[in-house]
C-alpha cells in the first residue's frame, strides 16, 4: 500500500488481521492551496494506520491512508500558522495533514494517541 492513498475501495475500510481500533473522530481537515478550505473528515486512528474518510461518517469512502511506520513527525500546530485553534499535523515522507479538533483535550487526546501508537509500531520486532 501507499504510503498516503487515496481512494481506496472497500477492502481498505476493513480491519485487517490483528489490526485493532484506537481513536475515532471527526475532526477538521485543511485541503486546498491558495484558498484552503477546512473540512469536516472521520478519522480512524488503528494499530497499524491513521484513516480518513471522505465525509464525516463510515459510511462513506476512505479519502486517504497513512501506514503508522510511514510517519515521520506528529506536533501541535500553532493557531497563528493557520488561524484556527487546535491544530496537529501528520507527516509522512511525501505528504503533511493539517488537523483541527474541536477542543484542547482533544487535541492532546490525539496527540498522546498518535505518538503511543508510532512508538508502538516502531518497536515491535518485524515478522
Amino acid at each position: 500500500m501507499s504510503r498516503f492513498s487515496a481512494n481506496k475501495p472497500d477492502a481498505e475500510q476493513k480491519l485487517e488481521w490483528g489490526e485493532t481500533e484506537l481513536l475515532e473522530e471527526v475532526l477538521h481537515k485543511r485541503s486546498g492551496g491558495f484558498f484552503p478550505a477546512w473540512k469536516p473528515r472521520l478519522l480512524l486512528l488503528t494499530s497499524l494506520r491513521v484513516k480518513v474518510f471522505q465525509e464525516s461518517g463510515r459510511a462513506s469512502a476512505v479519502k486517504e491512508s497513512v501506514l503508522l511506520t510511514e510517519i515521520v513527525a506528529i506536533e501541535a500546530v500553532p493557531e497563528k500558522k493557520h488561524s484556527r485553534k487546535f491544530c496537529l499535523a501528520i507527516e509522512a515522507t511525501d505528504a503533511r495533514w493539517i488537523l483541527a479538533a474541536s477542543s484542547a483535550e482533544r487535541l492532546e487526546k490525539w496527540l498522546a494517541a498518535l505518538r503511543t501508537a508510532v512508538s508502538s509500531v516502531r518497536s515491535k520486532p518485524r515478522q
